[in-house]
């Protein structure tokens, strides 16, 4: 998505120089020799998902998912300083890939100034984790990011679903003779 501010000036899409940085990291963290299930390379995949996902969406979907991203990561400025240091001194072997990831903190920190965005306090630290612990499995963290917040939770079960669990659950459960014998051979004792 790129806007024309005048004939020779193109505006990039926030979302799309944040996709093209993800992109560079996930390739220096394979050249690096990161494995595919580590968080640096599975984690920056499902991340490069959830950005084309919320592309497609209506643009106030991909607004509110991409100043989610940049506050996630980067809750305050001096988020920003700390994982540069973290980032320094988890890549020292891995030149390209600190390169990488620092671009990525310093492009993501421009974003939030640019934006002016608001302190934000983020106790959620799961996207912070690609800078700090690279090397963890990925696990599906992200899965809850990937779609806008609609309001409806996960929680809420649908009357098919609730169906089918007691079904299920009355299988389990001994029937109303085996009970009563139960009972019986409690009281005789």
């Amino acid at each position: 998505m790129i806007n024309q501010r005048s004939s020779r000036e193109p505006i990039i899409c926030v979302l799309c120089s944040i996709e093209r940085h993800l992109e560079k990291i996930k390739r220096k963290a394979i050249e690096a020799g990161y494995q595919d299930n580590t968080m640096i390379v599975s984690g920056v995949e499902h991340i490069l998902k959830m950005c084309v996902y919320n592309h497609n969406s209506s643009p106030e979907n991909h607004i509110h998912f991409t100043i989610r991203l940049i506050l996630y990561i980067l809750p305050s400025r001096n988020s920003f300083y700390g994982l540069i240091t973290k980032v320094a001194n988890k890549f020292i072997e891995h030149r390209s890939l600190e390169c990488a990831l620092i671009d990525m903190l310093v492009l993501l920190s421009k974003y939030r100034d640019e934006l002016q965005l608001p302190q934000h306090r983020v106790i959620d630290n799961n996207f912070k984790r690609i800078f700090s612990e690279p090397k963890a499995i990925y696990q599906g963290e992200f899965n809850r990011y990937i779609y806008p917040d609609t309001g409806d939770t996960d929680d809420t079960d649908s009357e098919a679903e609730i169906e089918d669990f007691n079904e299920y659950y009355q299988t389990l459960a001994p029937s109303k003779e085996e009970q009563l014998d139960r009972l019986e051979r409690d009281i005789k004792k």
